[in-house]
């Protein structure tokens, strides 16, 4: 779907959380062994399905709430909207959820990094236990000012999370709710407009719902890449979707090249410019599996890789 320009109050009313030149200067990436094998094997980034992803659930609930609080406004809406138009956007509405459920979910991906020290070699323990594998596997540390362009309107979309909790979430839905309405104030209303503004609308919640997490998580400083379907009308980017038979059987993957392209319009964006470090987890063999990506990144002939490797030093405990 391309987005109209008289919906661009819509999504510039989501807070965002800044951009990536005023953010950290570096953002780490964790990961199993398996797929740091691959990223560097490939050099391309993979980018999965939030409803993969391990905490899916809180885009799930992000999407429900919102649905919630927009159709609790349209049924008070009776001075703007009549009742045959109340049915008829509170239908689209419905049915645009349910093809989203059922075939636009899969064009959504989202690679998920962390915001980084600079004079830290051991990252973040409970990131190592949520994403690296339980310390089994790598962290990849980015140069984040050159993962992407501020010139160059790019399909991918970087967005910091933000944390809130559930009445913080209400209110950042309702203030969206209300820029809508504000919108349908302002215009002639026919049921080409209504159907448009629902597909407008509920785009609009699924950013939302797609960079806001519980306040619980807020330790882990998380920065989203996300490639929407909808923000490539030219297909720039359509050529690395791809697949990866892993832990949950044969899942659908977005895996970007770590090249020049010029649907990122970056001229500089190659792996061993953009990777500062790659830090070994902090598991029992750690010093095995240092020697083994050194002798990893040789054969694949990323030389300069090498000296960037180093070994996490946090005392990371089985857990049982």
């Amino acid at each position: 779907m391309l987005i109209e320009e008289r919906f661009a109050p819509l999504f510039e009313a989501i807070e965002y959380g800044g951009g990536l030149d005023e953010g950290p200067e570096l953002l780490a990436h964790y990961t199993s062994s398996t797929v740091l094998i691959k990223i560097l094997e490939n050099e391309e980034i993979w980018f999965s399905s939030p409803f993969l992803m391990n905490d899916y659930e809180e885009l799930i609930f992000g999407v429900d709430l919102g649905l919630a609080i927009l159709k609790d406004r349209i049924a008070i809406e009776r001075q703007m909207l009549t009742d045959p138009q109340r049915a008829n956007l509170l239908g689209t509405i419905q049915n645009i959820h349910s093809e989203f459920l059922s075939n636009r979910a899969r064009e959504i991906f989202i690679c998920c990094f962390s915001e980084h020290e600079p004079d830290s070699d051991d990252g973040k323990l409970s990131m190592w236990r949520a994403y690296g594998g339980n310390g089994k596997g790598a962290a990849l540390v980015f140069d984040a000012r050159k993962m992407y362009s501020p010139e160059q309107k790019s399909p991918i979309q970087y967005a910091k999370v933000s944390y809130r909790t559930r009445i913080e979430r209400e209110h950042d839905i309702h203030r969206l709710v209300d820029v809508f309405f504000g919108f349908l104030r302002n215009t002639t209303i026919t049921d080409q407009l209504l159907s448009s503004s629902a597909a407008h609308i509920f785009l609009a919640l699924l950013h939302l719902a797609a960079i806001s997490k519980h306040k619980g998580f807020e330790g882990e400083a998380e920065w989203r890449f996300i490639y929407w379907r909808d923000f490539d009308p030219k297909n720039l980017l359509t050529k690395y979707l791809s697949y990866f038979d892993g832990p949950n059987g044969v899942e659908p993957k977005f895996k970007l090249k770590i090249q020049p392209d010029a649907g990122i319009g970056i001229d500089e964006f190659r792996l061993e410019e953009i990777v500062k470090k790659i830090i070994i987890g902090p598991s029992a063999h750690k010093q095995l599996a240092e020697d083994a990506t050194r002798l990893m990144v040789a054969e694949l002939g990323l030389p300069t890789l090498s000296s960037k490797i180093v070994v996490s030093s946090i005392p990371l405990r089985p857990q049982r």
